[in-house]
C-alpha cells in the first residue's frame, strides 16, 4: 500500500487509486463513520488501515493503532 497511497495526495487522487484497485484487485473500502474522511482499507491479515482526510488531503494512515504513512509538515 505505500507505493499507491502518498502522504498528502488529493482526496480525488485518493478515491482515483481506490477505485483502480477496486477493480482490479477487488479491494472494498468502508467507511466506519458514514463520512468519507476516514477510510478503512481491509489487509491481508484481517486488520484495517484507517486513512484520515479530514481537510481533503491524505493526511496519515494508522494501522493497528500506530502511524503507517503521515504527512510531513510542508507538503
Amino acid at each position: 500500500m505505500r507505493t499507491l497511497l502518498r502522504a498528502g495526495m488529493t482526496r480525488d487522487e485518493f478515491f482515483a487509486v481506490l477505485d483502480d484497485l477496486a477493480m482490479e484487485r477487488g479491494l472494498r473500502m468502508s467507511l466506519p463513520t458514514n463520512d468519507d474522511r476516514l477510510v478503512a482499507l481491509p489487509v491481508a491479515d484481517g486488520g484495517e488501515l484507517l486513512c484520515f482526510l479530514p481537510t481533503g488531503v491524505l493526511n496519515y494512515v494508522e494501522y493497528k493503532g500506530d502511524i503507517f504513512l503521515e504527512k510531513a509538515d510542508g507538503e
